[in-house]
C-alpha cells in the first residue's frame, strides 16, 4: 500500500490558561467591568485560596464554570479608574503545586481614546 506523509502540528494548551491574559482599562467616567476566564485543561481542579489586589478599588468576584475545574473572574473598576505607569495587578493564590499564584495585570489601554481636555503624555 502507498504511504502518505502528512505534516501534523499538535497543540497542547497550558494546563492553566488565563483568557484574556490581562485586563485593559479605558479612561472612562463610567464603571467598567471585565471578565477573565481561568481555564483548567488538566484533570484535577484547583482551589482558590486568596485574591490579592494591588488597590482596594479593584473589585473581584469568582464564579465556577460548569466543567468544575475552571473559573470566571468578574472585575469591576470604579468610574474614572486609571492605572499607574507600572500597572496594577490581581494575584490569585491557589492550592496547586505548579500554579501557586496566577497574576493578572491590569493596565490602562494606551490605544483608548482620552477624555476631552486630557493631553497626551509627553515623551521623556
Amino acid at each position: 500500500q502507498p504511504v502518505v506523509e502528512v505534516p501534523v502540528k499538535l497543540y497542547m494548551p497550558p494546563r492553566i490558561e488565563v483568557k484574556p491574559s490581562n485586563v485593559l482599562v479605558s479612561a472612562s467616567s463610567a464603571i467598567q467591568q471585565a471578565s477573565v476566564s481561568i481555564v483548567n485543561s488538566g484533570e484535577t481542579a484547583i482551589n482558590i485560596l486568596e485574591i490579592k489586589k494591588s488597590r482596594p478599588e479593584i473589585q473581584t468576584q469568582f464564579y465556577p464554570e460548569p466543567d468544575g475545574r475552571s473559573y470566571k473572574l468578574q472585575v469591576t473598576l470604579p468610574a474614572g479608574f486609571r492605572t499607574p505607569m507600572e500597572g496594577d495587578r490581581i494575584t490569585i493564590r491557589t492550592d496547586d503545586e505548579d500554579y501557586q499564584e496566577i497574576v493578572i495585570p491590569v493596565r490602562t489601554n494606551p490605544a483608548a481614546p482620552r477624555p476631552l481636555g486630557m493631553a497626551p503624555a509627553r515623551p521623556r
